[in-house]
């Protein structure tokens, strides 16, 4: 969530979404619609499909208690659509798992998850189990970070070994 405050690190984080998206689209797979995982998943998305001009939608962790109880709100996700859903950062996968069903549950089809940041605690496994169909990238995974960090003295050998 903190990326957002650097503009430099937004941009090169927005660049590889919608690189990943354009590698997406070379193989012959369309999407109608990008979807944000509610709630720091929804900024990326609306990122992405500005920059893409596609219409994007959010998916709650929980319905809405009042007005439409709506799981899914902004751009309406319909029967047949091809969603690409991004979230910030993959632990268990829980979270994407959740909004994927919400999804499915529209008649409507997940065709890529993109994350920003894979923390290796076992995610892709899980969304895979479930869903094996459903392509999972990431932009950067914990292992990266920490031995970037640990090659630049950022952190010491201990931090690293604690992360």
């Amino acid at each position: 969530r903190q990326l957002l405050a650097y503009p430099e690190l937004e941009n090169y984080i927005l660049t590889q979404m919608v690189r990943i998206i354009d590698a997406m689209c070379a193989t012959g797979n369309a999407y109608d619609k990008i979807a944000g995982v509610a709630v720091a998943g929804v900024p990326w998305a609306t990122l992405v499909g500005n920059k893409l001009s596609k219409p994007v939608s959010i998916v709650r962790l929980a319905e809405k208690t009042h007005g439409k109880k709506a799981a899914i709100d902004g751009a309406a996700i319909k029967l047949d659509d091809q969603v690409i859903l991004i979230e910030d950062v993959l632990t268990t996968g829980g979270s994407v798992i959740n909004a994927i069903r919400k999804i499915h549950n529209t008649g409507a089809t997940v065709t890529r998850v993109i994350c920003i940041l894979d923390r290796n605690e076992g995610a892709q496994e899980h969304i895979k189990y479930y869903f094996p169909d459903i392509k999972v990238s990431s932009i950067l995974s914990i292992d990266t970070i920490v031995s970037v960090c640990s090659a630049n003295k950022l952190i010491t050998d201990y931090v690293a070994e604690q992360i």
